[in-house]
């Protein structure tokens, strides 16, 4: 028999876009090119060249005109190509102790960076100006990055949305899992999400996607062993606006049921069966407010309970399971 179900959520509109390049470093000074696949179901990681500089490759983000920046973690900004990893130096702060960890462009030659510690900085390759602007008092694990024109950044606890103006009115986003570790982030094609690097501990980072609404995590692919981890991840979509994009819940992302587009198939059900999944492992949400409800049903021509039941097995927190048991789910 056939599996169709019934799916109520409350939704605003969203769309998806084509698949995309993401450039990342590592923390061993590595330049690396990112390709989420389009659906979103897995991503390939490409090693482009290791960075010829003294210092550390802290920081990185793309400017307006699509130039790849690296800063060095004292303030010396180097384009870079995103073919060969070639540098060139392009600014040269004034004489100072200067200490930068992040960094992020927001056009007109204007970059903000920012230290480990919170310590917030605005850079201007046009005056050659080098000016601290205070003390988020945030802990930074992260870059920082630009979405829809506003500044966020990952610091210990979560994503956070930058106030450069009063930096004690910044304010956390998302929060992270305890013990979740979040490096770079940066605006990706997919509804409402930013690409990022996280994880627990080496070995086992991996590239995902954290939706800014809920924080909900989407693993993609594991980082490589050699980069250990992308502390800085950027793309020129921080600099396009993201629109709204298409609602869809994918049962079966990569199709490997032989399902197309957001259904899944299931092994045949019959009366010898001793239960059959309704979707696959790689189930793929994209939504732009909160699902506040959401109903499975078995359907079908004969009464369906007790002899063909939904079972959900496990539990996720903060979300409540009624009628497990039974031929419908909320």
């Amino acid at each position: 028999m056939r599996f169709s179900f019934h799916i109520l959520y409350y939704i605003l509109v969203v769309q998806l876009a084509n698949a995309q390049s993401y450039y990342a470093t590592s923390a061993n000074n590595g330049l690396f090119k990112i390709t989420i696949n389009e659906p979103p179901c897995s991503c390939s990681i490409d090693f482009i060249g290791d960075f010829q500089i003294s210092n550390s490759s802290n920081g990185l983000t793309f400017t307006p005109d699509t130039t790849l920046v690296m800063q060095d973690g004292v303030g010396n900004l180097y384009e870079l190509d995103t073919l060969t990893c070639n540098q060139s130096l392009i600014f040269t702060p004034p004489p100072g102790n200067w200490e930068l960890y992040s960094l992020v462009s927001v056009g007109n030659g204007v970059f903000y960076g920012m230290s480990l510690h919170g310590l917030l900085y605005r850079l201007n390759t046009n005056s050659g100006s080098f000016t601290y602007l205070g003390d988020t008092g945030i802990e930074v694990d992260g870059d920082l990055t630009l979405y829809n024109g506003n500044i966020y950044f990952a610091g210990e606890n979560g994503i956070y949305l930058l106030d450069s103006i009063d930096l004690s009115n910044s304010q956390l986003v998302v929060s992270f899992p305890p013990g979740y570790y979040v490096g770079g982030i940066t605006p990706s094609h997919i509804c409402n999400s930013f690409v990022a690097s996280g994880g627990y501990s080496f070995p086992n980072y991996e590239l995902i996607l954290i939706n800014i609404i809920d924080g909900s995590i989407t693993p993609l692919c594991n980082i490589p062993a050699d980069a250990i981890i992308f502390n800085f991840i950027s793309s020129i979509l921080e600099f396009t606006e993201q629109f709204d994009c298409e609602v869809e819940l994918d049962l079966d992302c990569n199709d490997s049921s032989g399902a197309t587009q957001a259904d899944f198939n299931s092994p045949d059900y019959n009366c010898l069966s001793i239960g059959v999944g309704i979707a696959d492992e790689d189930i793929r949400m994209t939504y732009d407010s909160y699902i506040a409800t959401m109903e499975i049903r078995v359907t079908g021509f004969v009464p369906d309970a007790p002899h063909e039941v939904l079972i959900s097995i496990g539990g996720v927190p903060n979300i409540d399971v009624a009628g497990s048991g039974t031929d419908m789910i909320t």
